[in-house]
């Protein structure tokens, strides 16, 4: 098992598509299960959040300890996952300068995150 708490993949020209395996496999065991902080800003990933990327429950519960979910600074398309309302152990969530449209997700906590988690996206509301 891997203590990885941190994990700052930014200012990587990384492209395409965001994984939709990437919090982890349902059939297999989430590899970094102390994961504090997730950074995936200033690439160039485009597209929608994949749908699978919080299929269930069960992959959320093992990022109860991820605390910074940061995916600023790309080209992602479409509305916010009503499903990242569910991950309530976020304190720091930034979607800010990407192409989200559609209504923020309101309930749980996501009234708790500043108005700049989701600057320059013109068409979210």
């Amino acid at each position: 098992m891997i203590n990885l708490e941190v994990l700052i993949l930014s200012r990587n020209n990384f492209s395409g598509s965001i994984p939709g395996c990437l919090v982890g496999d349902l059939d297999s065991e989430f590899p970094f299960p102390e994961l504090r902080i997730f950074d995936l800003s200033v690439n160039g990933f485009t597209g929608t959040f994949p749908s699978n990327i919080f299929k269930s429950f069960r992959e959320i519960a093992k990022l109860q300890q991820l605390k910074t979910l940061d995916l600023s600074w790309n080209r992602l398309i479409g509305e916010v996952p009503g499903q990242l309302s569910s991950l309530t152990f976020l304190e720091v969530l930034n979607l800010s300068y990407n192409h989200l449209a559609g209504r923020i997700p309101i309930g749980k906590h996501f009234n708790t995150f500043p108005d700049d988690s989701y600057c320059g996206n013109l068409d979210l509301c």
